[in-house]
């Protein structure tokens, strides 16, 4: 047991498990002891401040950023990094570096496919390519989450309820929000929070800033 281990995140299959190991970002199979991937942590002033793995394993992606960046330390201002690294697992290098974007961060995860990676904050999400770094599309949104099959991105912007689209053209499938289950008896509005898949992609799952918890089925 380890005190300092964090964040974990499982692949598609399970088989690989990212963590954090105190500064340290790591990638070990579930089956065996020893690692897979061992990201040193940073030198100071900087911070590795969100990592996630995407659905094959073979990919994690790292936000690397300066004190002065995350926090405005004065004795780290000098320093301007703010970029997300991605790494490959089985090479056990990094194989590119992206913009952040310089807006407070809220998530990043991987597409389905592993070839764009969503960066998002607060009021948009930003899709860029794994290895360029060029923007792909971006959508005014606050929380999404891919199906377990890569075919549907679930979103929710501020407010509203949750839409989900066909991950491929991005267009509204269907919207699970008709009878505004998010809005109180008293008319008061709570921001969707969180949005998850169950594993067979039947069920989603929407919490949110009011302390509920929403169900929704997809047949």
């Amino acid at each position: 047991q380890n005190p300092h281990v964090s964040q974990f995140e499982f692949d598609r299959t399970r088989e690989r498990l990212l963590y954090f190991d105190g500064p340290r970002v790591c990638v070990r199979r579930t089956d065996r002891k020893r690692a897979l991937l061992k990201i040193p942590g940073p030198k100071a002033p900087c911070e590795y401040r969100e990592a996630t793995i995407s659905p094959s394993g073979k990919q994690v992606a790292v936000v690397h950023q300066s004190r002065g960046v995350i926090y405005g330390h004065d004795d780290a201002k000098h320093d301007t990094t703010d970029e997300i690294q991605i790494w490959s697992v089985d090479r056990g290098e990094q194989i590119a570096s992206l913009p952040r974007g310089g807006s407070m961060l809220r998530g990043i995860s991987f597409s389905a496919d592993d070839r764009t990676l969503i960066v998002g904050d607060h009021s948009e999400i930003v899709a860029r390519d794994v290895r360029s770094g060029a923007r792909v599309w971006q959508r005014e949104t606050r929380e999404w989450a891919y199906a377990p099959d890569g075919a549907k991105l679930a979103v929710a912007a501020r407010s509203t309820g949750a839409q989900v689209l066909d991950a491929r053209t991005r267009r509204v499938a269907f919207g699970v929000h008709e009878r505004r289950p998010w809005a109180t008896e008293y008319g008061e509005i709570h921001d969707i929070m969180a949005l998850q898949w169950s594993a067979d992609g039947e069920l989603l799952v929407e919490g949110n800033s009011g302390g509920r918890v929403y169900v929704w089925a997809m047949t």
